[in-house]
């Protein structure tokens, strides 16, 4: 960006350059949100510290702003580390955060955890009152998806002036940790059975295994993890948990998620909605020989999962050259 303090006679803080000063805040305003982006996940509370310590929050439109919160990957969290932000735009946050009941965790940290673990300082801007504290935390425990652990600080919260919950709301979150799903019990018990959480001595539930709730979560989100992708600390956790029978290895070179992907495309093995592309073309048939459009597609999608084989092999073969040098080390 060119710069706006003033260092000579063509300097834009005099004469005419004071309109293209203006140019540049505005095409700011206007790209804010593609900025922030751009801006790598590990820098993204960078970001907003420097528009509160520079006040560059004045520059930005209210417009602007509620379309930023409106991103799926934001954190407000990182938005309300900020008091001057905050406070700026205050109507628009507290808007933000009336809107969901997953925010209750974030009013819940604010006042209920914050001191207690050194976390970072957040703020809420003072249109947000108790009212909207509490309704936010009654939807909260309705909701299927509350954390065990927050609808136990919520039964147990000493009312403040900031906070301040009904004996109503608390014997209707006590009701819920009772009714807690089965299922969820279930799994709770299999993971304390097998040592990875434990219940500490005022009832919360603690992660005692990080490294195999790590190895767990990434195969929740991606229904398959790579052994040799880990590093060695992990891999070991792995053979255990594969001895404990909670993990299984498969000696594949597409895991069950690639096999659907290709199947769905090539034949109705998986599928009855499959595309069987590879039968319509077995044999010397071919599918309205006279569309031309229809056999280009088709085309495109053999290239691309052709493409798709290749990589698949190249990455396996890097992978064993990686393993080699592994086992010689």
């Amino acid at each position: 960006m060119h710069r706006v303090k003033f260092y000579s006679k063509s300097d834009w803080a005099s004469g005419h350059n004071l309109q293209r000063a203006k140019v540049v805040i505005d095409k700011f305003d206007e790209s804010f949100v593609d900025i922030y982006q751009k801006v790598n996940n590990h820098y993204k509370d960078n970001f907003f510290e420097i528009i509160e310590k520079h006040k560059i929050y004045e520059q930005i439109s209210e417009k602007q702003f509620n379309r930023l919160l409106g991103l799926k990957n934001l954190h407000l969290y990182y938005v309300l580390r900020n008091r001057k932000t905050t406070e700026y735009f205050g109507n628009i946050i507290r808007e933000r955060l009336c809107e969901h009941w997953k925010y209750a965790e974030l009013i819940l940290d604010k006042y209920e955890i914050e001191h207690s673990f050194n976390k970072p300082v957040t703020y809420f801007p003072k249109q947000f009152t108790n009212k909207d504290k509490e309704k936010i935390i009654k939807n909260y425990v309705k909701s299927p998806y509350a954390n065990l652990n927050y609808l136990r600080i919520i039964e147990n919260i000493q009312n403040s002036n900031d906070l301040e919950i009904s004996d109503k709301t608390k014997l209707e979150t006590k009701k819920r940790i009772e009714d807690y799903p089965e299922y969820d019990r279930k799994t709770l018990d299999f993971l304390l059975e097998s040592g990875h959480i434990k219940i500490s001595d005022n009832g919360y539930i603690k992660i005692s295994n990080i490294k195999a709730m790590n190895i767990m979560k990434d195969l929740n989100d991606n229904q398959v993890v790579s052994y040799w992708k880990y590093p060695s600390k992990y891999r070991n956790e792995m053979d255990i948990l594969v001895e404990q029978e909670i993990l299984k290895f498969e000696n594949t070179l597409f895991s069950k998620p690639e096999q659907d992907y290709f199947n769905y495309y090539l034949n109705k093995s998986e599928f009855n909605n499959s595309l069987d592309l590879r039968n319509k073309y077995s044999h010397g048939t071919q599918p309205d020989t006279n569309n031309k459009e229809i056999h280009y597609r088709n085309y495109i999608i053999f290239l691309k999962l052709f493409i798709l084989i290749i990589i698949k092999i190249n990455d396996e073969l890097c992978f064993d050259d990686d393993k080699k040098a592994l086992e010689n080390d």
